[in-house]
């Protein structure tokens, strides 16, 4: 079944890349600030009907304000369409597998994201064993189809109390610059040159690893509790280009902040942020602030007629990259009672299954429903596919 992807554009961040990927061809979307494409959620919405889908035709997608998810805009022919939680009703077992419908609560779980991003705001997620308030876990893992820069972990011997006057300083300041704003006292211009000026005096970088990662790099955060942001870099004019597998958990909940790059949004506004939770939650062992231990390496191999990689393989989820050229029908097309998501990285595949097919271009995704068994792959020139499964 064609997942519909949901774009969200972003106010501060974001950019051309992703709907250029999907060939996207509407001005308006081109013309957007995309952050992220959700291909898989707890939410999604699934095409419903049979489509024959031709090589070059578009398939419908929604965008979305980063401030309003729940009011999106369709674009593109209209079909029938089922959501996720529907789905999942008519046969639970069928649908997401008997082992993964209990482990996952009768629900869907698993986020994707594809992701253009820089500056984003530097944060923590719980461990799953040491919860607090309303703060949730939430496992995510990141593969970078480009190179990219990111912050992991605390630096050595950094001073944490220093680090957190440092976040609770700028956010103070930007709260009174929001407030100028907001009053008619200053413009925005001038507001995001002041606070940019006074967090250089001290950024936060100071207190943390900054890294150049290389496109393929993988990145496991499925364990929680590391200090990470994004990081804009003029060598990396596109910013980070990431495909995300993470557990569904909303940002609001999961997702704790200490500093948010200097961002003041048009209205003069700022993000909240929640920076005593942010270092309650902070793991300042130095051994989990040692990068090295969240790049993880991979071991390929060849199975049938495809090249084979396991990307993460954790307790919440797993993704998988199949390589081929032609056809490919071996293993990692069976489905263990177990659901597989289908994310198109390169070239335009076509779905086969009890006789109908499902073409599949390249940055589209395809859900295949854990009683299907086996299904095949095939491409007239070399692919790449993405599986997820949990």
């Amino acid at each position: 079944m064609y997942i519909i992807p949901l774009l969200i554009k972003q106010p501060t961040w974001g950019g051309k890349y992703i709907a250029q990927y999907k060939k996207i061809q509407d001005e308006e979307t081109l013309a957007a600030n995309i952050g992220q494409a959700y291909e898989l959620a707890q939410d999604s919405l699934l095409i419903d009907e049979p489509i024959d889908l031709k090589p070059g035709d578009q398939l419908p997608y929604q965008l979305a304000e980063a401030t309003d998810l729940e009011h999106p805009h369709w674009f593109g022919k209209k079909y029938r369409t089922i959501s996720m939680p529907d789905l999942i009703k008519k046969n639970v077992k069928d649908i997401l597998g008997e082992k993964v419908a209990a482990k996952m609560n009768n629900q869907m779980a698993v986020l994707n994201k594809f992701t253009q991003a820089q500056e984003n705001s530097y944060q923590v997620h719980v461990q799953p064993d040491q919860t607090f308030e309303k703060w949730q876990p939430k496992p995510e893992s990141w593969y970078f189809f480009e190179q990219g820069k990111a912050t992991l972990g605390l630096k050595t011997n950094a001073n944490v109390l220093a680090y957190q006057n440092r976040c609770t300083e700028i956010y103070e300041y930007s709260q009174e610059l929001s407030r100028q704003v907001r009053e008619g006292e200053l413009d925005v211009a001038a507001a995001r040159e002041k606070l940019e000026k006074f967090i250089n005096h001290d950024h936060p970088r100071h207190y943390v690893n900054t890294l150049e990662l290389k496109a393929g790099q993988i990145v496991d955060l499925s364990e929680g509790g590391i200090h990470h942001s994004w990081e804009a870099d003029a060598n990396f004019p596109k910013g980070n280009i990431v495909y995300e597998v993470q557990l569904d958990q909303r940002d609001d909940v999961s997702s704790i902040r200490a500093f948010d790059q200097g961002k003041i949004k048009d209205d003069g506004s700022v993000r909240q942020l929640a920076i005593e939770a942010y270092f309650k939650a902070l793991n300042i062992n130095a051994d989990a602030n040692l990068p090295d231990q969240y790049l993880q390496s991979h071991d390929s191999f060849q199975d049938d007629d495809g090249l084979i990689t396991h990307l993460f393989d954790c307790e919440h989820y797993r993704l998988t990259m199949i390589e081929f050229d032609k056809n490919y029908g071996g293993l990692e097309t069976q489905l263990d009672d177990e659901f597989h998501h289908l994310f198109v990285k390169e070239g335009e595949v076509e779905v086969r299954y009890d006789g109908r097919r499902w073409l599949v271009p390249a940055g589209w995704s395809i859900f295949i429903p854990a009683g299907c068994q086996q299904y095949q792959l095939s491409s007239t020139a070399p692919a790449v596919v993405l599986k997820t499964t949990a």
